[in-house]
C-alpha cells in the first residue's frame, strides 16, 4: 500500500463523514456518548477502506475548511466545519437546526444496506444503537436501491440488506426522519428483534393460507380475499398466518380461513 502525498478531499470527506456521523462499526469505531472517536482507530479505518496510508498531516491538508481544531471545552463547533478534533479525538459536527431532518411515519418495512461483515454486530446491538444523532442509520423503503447502496459500501465486503420492521419498531418508541436531500428514512436506533431477517427462526419459518373458491350461478369460481388497509393504501390479501408445533400446512390453512375470515369449510 504505496503512501501517496496528496488525496481527494472530497473523498476523504465523505468516508469521514460516513464513518463517522452513519456507521462507525463499518471502520470498527467507537464513539463515546458525544461522537468522539480517537484520531488513530480513525486513520486506520480510512486507510483501510481508501486503501491510501493516511496520516492525520493528510487530513488536516486535503479537509482544509471542513476540518477545525478546537478548544478544550469549547463546547462550541467552528462555523461551517465538517469535523472538529479536540486533542487525538475527532468527531462529525451535528447540523445545525437549520438542517434538521422532519419527522415521519416510514413504511412498514424498510432495508438497510450493509456487508455480511457486520450481521454479527448487527444481530447483537441492532442499528445505531448508540443513539447519537450523528450516527442515524440510513434506510430505504426500496430495496432495489438498498442493494445499489450495499455494493457501494467503502472497502471489500460481501453486500447484504437487513429488512427492518419499521412499524414495530415505531410501537416501541423508535423515531423516524426523512433526509431532505436524498429521501432516506434515519433512524438512531433499531432493536435486533426488529431486525427481520436477522432473526434465528427467519429461514426455517413456515406458514400456510388458504383461498375460499365458489361458484356462481354461470359456473365462474369466485375467489375470496381479505381487503387490507394501511398507510399505504389498500391491499388484497390471502388468510395465511405461521404453522403452530405439531401442526400440518392443511390443518394451518384451514385455521388460518376459519380464524381471519370467519368462514367454516
Amino acid at each position: 500500500m504505496a503512501e501517496q502525498a496528496v488525496i481527494d478531499g472530497v473523498r476523504l470527506s465523505k468516508t469521514m463523514a460516513f464513518l463517522l456521523r452513519h456507521r462507525p462499526e463499518v471502520g470498527e469505531l467507537l464513539p463515546d456518548g458525544e461522537g468522539w472517536v480517537e484520531m488513530e482507530a480513525l486513520l486506520v479505518a480510512l486507510t483501510r477502506l481508501l486503501r491510501i496510508h493516511i496520516t492525520h498531516e493528510v487530513v488536516l491538508t486535503a479537509l482544509g475548511p471542513d476540518l477545525r481544531l478546537v478548544a478544550e471545552g469549547s463546547g462550541v463547533a467552528p462555523r461551517n466545519a465538517r469535523f472538529e478534533v479536540l486533542g487525538a479525538r475527532i468527531r462529525a459536527v451535528e447540523r445545525p437546526p437549520g438542517h434538521a431532518h422532519p419527522r415521519v411515519v416510514p413504511p412498514d418495512i424498510l432495508y438497510y444496506p450493509t456487508g455480511a461483515d457486520q450481521l454479527p454486530t448487527l444481530r447483537q446491538r441492532g442499528l445505531a444503537s448508540t443513539g447519537d444523532p450523528r450516527h442515524a442509520a440510513l434506510l430505504t423503503d426500496d430495496e432495489g436501491t438498498a442493494w445499489r447502496m450495499a455494493h457501494r459500501l467503502p472497502g471489500p465486503q460481501d453486500p447484504r440488506i437487513v429488512v427492518a420492521d419499521a412499524a414495530r419498531a415505531r410501537r416501541r418508541g423508535v423515531r423516524f426522519y426523512r433526509d431532505r436531500h436524498s429521501g432516506l428514512f434515519l433512524a438512531n436506533a433499531i432493536a435486533p428483534v426488529d431486525l427481520l431477517n436477522l432473526l434465528p427462526s427467519f429461514e426455517e419459518q413456515l406458514s400456510a393460507g388458504g383461498i375460499p373458491v365458489r361458484m356462481d350461478a354461470a359456473g365462474r369460481p369466485l375467489f375470496a380475499l381479505i381487503r387490507v388497509t394501511r398507510r399505504s393504501g389498500v391491499t388484497w390479501e390471502v388468510a395465511k398466518g405461521k404453522l403452530e408445533p405439531g401442526e400440518t400446512p392443511e390443518a394451518a390453512a384451514v385455521r388460518e380461513v376459519r380464524e381471519e375470515m370467519g368462514i367454516d369449510a
